[in-house]
């Protein structure tokens, strides 16, 4: 894989613990499980992805971040997202749309030495239940004398 572009789709049912601490603020604890299905790209047309992560909001300001692993052990790929925007005119019609970036942070078996970034999309739960992230990207892996 060297310097190659995908496009995958994740459908997932989520798990949330929400607390409250104040009027208008919140903070959650989420965790994942799914499959990620590639539109392109140099991975296989199916991987399992879970995801784990934390977000904070007031009526001000919302964020966003953990991580994402890809595959099945012995041949993983770990990200850690970020959310850069929740898309506020979107939010008006739909309460969940949440825009952000990723870096790969380590990879096992096939995918030791990769890196990467790209963008994700989330999406609100659609009317089986299930959320949808759109994922997109670059990644590469170093070879052995690299």
């Amino acid at each position: 894989i060297a310097g190659e572009r995908f496009k995958g789709k994740h459908l997932y049912r989520g798990e949330t613990e929400v607390w409250m601490p104040a009027p208008g603020a919140g903070y959650q604890h989420f965790k994942s499980r799914g499959d990620i299905n590639f539109e392109s790209g140099p991975f296989p047309k199916i991987l399992p992805l879970r995801c784990y992560g934390t977000s904070y909001w007031t009526t001000v300001v919302s964020e966003a971040e953990g991580i994402c692993i890809f595959g099945r052990m012995p041949d993983t790929w770990t990200v850690r997202y970020v959310m850069t925007d929740t898309l506020p005119g979107e939010q008006r019609r739909e309460r969940f749309h949440r825009v952000g970036d990723w870096t790969v942070v380590g990879g096992t078996g096939t995918y030791d030495g990769m890196i990467g970034f790209g963008r994700y999309l989330a999406e609100p739960g659609r009317d089986d239940f299930l959320n949808v992230t759109h994922w997109e990207g670059e990644v590469e892996l170093l070879s052995p004398t690299e």
